[in-house]
């Protein structure tokens, strides 16, 4: 599945977009002060707070991708009463309000780890796709930062550049999976 990374969606979006069905289990949801790496990714003060998730994410039922973010504490409390098993994180933070306007990703490959091959199903050590995500408001507040780890075999990306400001959308895009957001 090729993900565009030039549309800005969620990945539960993404998945029924391909005529599959989105799947989740969460394994950890706490609000916390912010690490001190967390802090300088995010732009915060020492002492903030922070609500880190991590889930596995699923298509069709099938393991594909490792979820962990870290969402500013200012819209992040709103998923302490979600179920977060339920469905798109983006999709409940925008219905309510969240900005989540803009995003960088940066993509990598690194070894699956022992826990991440366990919960995917692949060999410690298998090639993973990472991608690492940086979501701002249209103000620029650092809202989310994500790194999420795909099956290298499930999961590709597609990127469509242009000069032109007024771009079609890429019917690829739209014809093929596509690796998208939370």
């Amino acid at each position: 599945m090729a993900q565009s990374i030039d549309d800005f969606f969620s990945f539960s979006s993404w998945v029924r977009a391909q005529g599959k069905v989105p799947g989740q289990r969460t394994f950890e949801i706490a609000r916390r002060r912010a690490a001190p790496a967390l802090v300088a990714r995010m732009g915060l003060a020492d002492g903030e707070f922070v609500v880190e998730i991590v889930r596995l994410r699923l298509i069709d039922g099938i393991p594909t991708m490792i979820e962990r973010s870290a969402f500013h504490d200012s819209i992040g409390k709103a998923l302490l009463t979600f179920d977060t098993d339920s469905g798109s994180i983006y999709e409940y933070l925008i219905d309510n309000g969240a900005e989540l306007d803009e995003g960088t990703h940066v993509v990598d490959a690194v070894p699956a780890a022992p826990l991440d091959a366990e919960l995917l199903g692949v060999e410690t050590g298998a090639p993973l796709l990472r991608v690492r995500r940086v979501t701002r408001s249209r103000r620029g507040l650092i809202l989310e930062t994500s790194d999420d780890r795909y099956r290298s075999d499930h999961a590709s990306l597609l990127i469509y550049n242009s000069r032109n400001e007024n771009r079609p959308t890429p019917i690829v895009a739209r014809t093929t999976h596509t690796v998208a957001n939370a």
